[in-house]
């Protein structure tokens, strides 16, 4: 009886670690093989199109966020800037570089969702025929307001855009730009070309206006994006990726203004793992099936970590009982198999100079990462906490 309960325990841990690593091995062989996207036809006269920036004293780099937008509107286009619960003058910042200003002050109910719903409501007396949500804190490249709106007429559906990293000379944010190509550029580009669903991002994401009208935004998730893909997938309007249209973000310029930010979006991917993900694994809508199978994939190092972690038991159960090697076998060509397609997407999908280089800096990063995701059990956050952007240094 103890070796078939140890037997069937190998079994649950390996299988399930296996599965999650397939997914990645798919997407990223997918998106190295086939990913490259067809430029659609831009649409003149474009769409009349809104633009809502969620701000919470953001006034450090706001201005640069607005220029990249106000460059790619037409007359008729709104920009609206939500001051969300400021006590800095995000607000004049937003009026001088010619948006469209409302201030929220509430400070029983925070968070990115609800500055997004007070938006929307703003728009209901002249509601634009498309509406983009843009972060704070990024920087549209030129066409993406294109792209994002021709495909959002051609499919009916929210289209995402490509949410990177700068890259930095700083080896952690470099290994952090490595991670942040794979998550959000590699793998949903595997995941597009197959017809899956794609993982709102928020940073710059379009939707037509009867979709965003009736989306459930006012929120305190930490993670308020990840809430609205599964929201949009029990609507049949799951996201989709637009391969087209990137946002350049950055990690916060202080170490401990970065440990804030990485906390927040690991601790925040795991609940969803938990809270969203594993009910909607096994239901009868498609979309939300997809797109659970591609939430539950925990984050890279984590699930290396888990793959290590893998290897290590079954080889400690083949020694004491040999004919397990089977489950060595798998684990071992599991591992070895995401490090390479990680390895490969990465070179083929990184632009930047120094890229082999720029490898050097994942171990170390690997350990921060780590220790974050530990941190998940013993002192979980679940509280909103803006980034401070301030440029203090380490």
């Amino acid at each position: 009886m103890p070796w078939l309960l140890i037997n069937v325990g190998l079994v649950l841990f390996t299988g399930i670690v296996v599965a999650l690593a397939t997914v990645v091995i798919v997407q990223i062989v997918v998106a190295v093989l086939f990913g490259r996207a067809k430029i659609l036809p831009l649409l003149r006269p474009r769409p009349s199109l809104a633009v809502i920036v969620p701000a919470h004293n953001e006034s450090t780099g706001l201005v640069r966020t607005l220029a990249s937008v106000t460059n790619q509107l037409f007359p008729g286009d709104q920009l609206l800037v939500i001051a969300d619960n400021c006590t800095d003058d995000t607000a004049q910042v937003a009026r001088s570089a010619g948006a469209t200003v409302f201030e929220r002050c509430d400070l029983s109910l925070r968070g990115k969702g609800f500055a997004l719903d007070f938006g929307v409501k703003r728009l209901i007396e002249n509601p634009p025929e498309i509406v983009v949500f843009c972060d704070a804190d990024v920087t549209l490249r030129h066409g993406a307001l294109d792209a994002l709106a021709a495909q959002v007429v051609a499919t009916g559906r929210p289209a995402q855009g490509v949410y990177v990293l700068r890259p930095s000379d700083n080896h952690i944010d470099v290994a952090s730009y490595i991670a942040f190509l794979i998550k959000n550029h590699v793998r949903p580009l595997g995941w597009w070309r197959l017809g899956g669903p794609c993982t709102c991002t928020g940073a710059g994401i379009a939707f037509d206006w009867t979709t965003v009208r009736e989306l459930p935004l006012a929120s305190e998730n930490i993670v308020e994006d990840m809430a609205m893909s599964f929201d949009l997938a029990d609507k049949g309007k799951s996201a989709i990726l637009c391969p087209l249209a990137f946002i350049d973000g950055e990690l916060a310029p202080s170490s401990t203004a970065a440990v804030t930010q990485r906390r927040r979006w690991g601790h925040g991917h795991l609940q969803t793992i938990f809270s969203l993900a594993l009910p909607s694994l096994l239901s009868f809508n498609r979309q939300k099936t997809a797109l659970a199978l591609d939430v539950m994939v925990p984050p890279l190092t984590l699930l290396i970590v888990l793959l290590v972690c893998n290897l290590c038991v079954n080889v400690g159960a083949w020694a004491i009982w040999p004919p397990l090697i089977g489950y060595v076998i798998i684990s071992a060509v599991a591992l070895l198999a995401v490090v390479l397609a990680v390895l490969v997407g990465y070179l083929t999908f990184d632009e930047s100079p120094g890229k082999v280089r720029n490898l050097l800096s994942v171990p170390r990063y690997m350990l921060v990462k780590l220790a974050l995701y530990l941190s998940f059990f013993r002192n979980r956050q679940k509280s909103w906490d803006r980034t401070d952007r301030a440029t203090n240094k380490p």
